[in-house]
């Protein structure tokens, strides 16, 4: 079992981590998705913003309770590291892991 997926069998989707995430989703998604606009390449940005999200996710005990400077912070970092992107297989297996507590009407590849 990959550490991925053995952390999101150690947060079920009705856990406080998932509930903390879907409010993060919800209260921040637009903004770090026109943050990330401007700053990259048109054709990235759903990507960036599902990196994004994916290290809030993994990371969710160390999200500030002001998280969207720190949602930032982790996008900027993440335009700024192409090299260390997973694979676009990564990528999609990483996200499907989490994609189940995002809410459907914000869903960014939908």
């Amino acid at each position: 079992m990959s550490s991925i997926e053995k952390e999101h069998h150690e947060r079920p989707a009705g856990s406080a981590a998932a509930t903390r995430f879907a409010e993060l989703w919800e209260e921040n998604v637009g903004r770090v998705h026109r943050y990330v606009s401007r700053h990259a390449e048109p054709h990235t940005a759903d990507d960036v913003v599902a990196e994004t999200f994916l290290v809030a996710w993994r990371r969710i005990d160390d999200v500030p309770e002001d998280s969207l400077p720190w949602l930032l912070v982790v996008a900027r970092n993440t335009m700024a590291t192409p090299a260390a992107r997973p694979t676009d297989v990564a990528r999609w297996r990483s996200i499907s892991l989490v994609s189940h507590i995002w809410p459907r009407r914000h869903r960014p590849l939908e």
